[in-house]
């Protein structure tokens, strides 16, 4: 406890306050600092979000079109699958038409070129 009699004491006191009111301050002004940051952020974060939706609009048509292509694709790819064994099966048939022809009317391949 501090003796308000004593005048050492009573300037001790007073430093110490002094000190504490310029630690405060310290404080004060780091927190004002840290609000003000803060507020920028999240202007910041406002502006980005909405950038964000503005973007997320603007590609919506184009992430669809390209997911309706891959799913066309797919569709291509299939049909690329079945078109060789039905090439290979119509190849066949058409030989047999032609072989079976050729044995109906009984011509004889023409002979080569001299």
């Amino acid at each position: 406890m501090s003796d308000p009699t004593n005048p050492t004491q009573a300037l001790v006191d007073e430093a110490h306050h002094k000190d504490n009111l310029k630690r405060f301050a310290a404080i004060e002004s780091r927190l004002e600092d840290g609000d003000s940051a803060m507020q920028q952020l999240r202007a910041d974060l406002q502006e980005n979000t909405a950038a964000t939706i503005r973007i997320d609009s603007s590609t919506s048509d184009m992430v669809e079109f390209f997911q309706s292509m891959k799913g066309a694709f797919k569709v291509l790819n299939w049909i690329g699958a079945l078109a060789r064994p039905i090439g290979a099966i119509v190849l066949l048939c058409t030989s047999l038409w032609g072989a079976w022809t050729l044995w109906k009317t009984g011509v004889p391949p023409t002979p080569p070129h001299k």
